[in-house]
């Protein structure tokens, strides 16, 4: 029961992950001219993207209870002790994510267009760098905080990944208006996930 959960996790993590991502060509919209807004792009997102995103994000869900009832407590605090014992605490994962912060809060959306492709470049190096390895790390994670702490970690964990994504995609369609807001919106996912794990957190 606590694999299929974790199976179902991860699979829901992956298809929202790819649907908030996706891009989406908006040719005209309701701005002057024709031009498209931030809210025709992201309504454009949402009739293309939206419901397969939202299936993603109710599997994570789904896959969480499963593996919570498959799971006893006294399970999770074996698992949280062994972790510890071996050198994984919380703490490990609160140094990942602050190496994370460090980059994401030196992402500036202001000298745009000019920095665009040195921004763009920077939040893919991110992505292909910190978050994967970050990711990667998961089953030593779920030892360490237990898979009930680590599924709330991951929830903003995944909303800083879209943000970013949401950001990158911004920049190549040019739509220079976004691009500050998605950062933010990172910005704060990764804030709910530190706030989880907190200074020294399972030491």
């Amino acid at each position: 029961m606590r694999a299929l959960g974790f199976v179902l996790f991860l699979a829901g993590l992956t298809v929202a992950s790819w649907y908030a991502a996706r891009k989406v060509d908006v040719t005209a919209g309701s701005g002057p001219d024709g031009q498209p807004t931030s809210m025709d792009r992201i309504g454009a997102w949402g009739e293309v993207a939206g419901l397969p995103f939202a299936a993603g994000f109710v599997l994570m869900i789904a896959g969480g209870l499963v593996a919570r009832r498959g799971t006893s407590s006294a399970v999770d605090v074996v698992g949280r002790a062994e972790g510890q014992r071996q050198g994984r605490p919380g703490s490990q994962v609160s140094v990942m994510l602050d190496g994370i912060a460090e980059r994401v809060d030196a992402l500036d959306a202001g000298p745009l267009p000019e920095g665009a492709k040195a921004l763009a470049d920077e939040i893919a190096a991110i992505l292909e760098e910190p978050v994967a390895d970050f990711l990667e790390e998961r089953e030593r994670l779920v030892a360490a905080l237990g898979l009930e702490r680590f599924a709330e970690l991951i929830g903003g964990f995944a909303t800083m990944e879209r943000g970013l994504a949401r950001a990158w995609s911004a920049l190549t369609d040019e739509a220079w208006e976004e691009v500050g807001p998605s950062l933010a919106r990172a910005r704060e996912g990764l804030a709910q996930a530190r706030a989880l794990v907190g200074p020294g957190a399972g030491e």
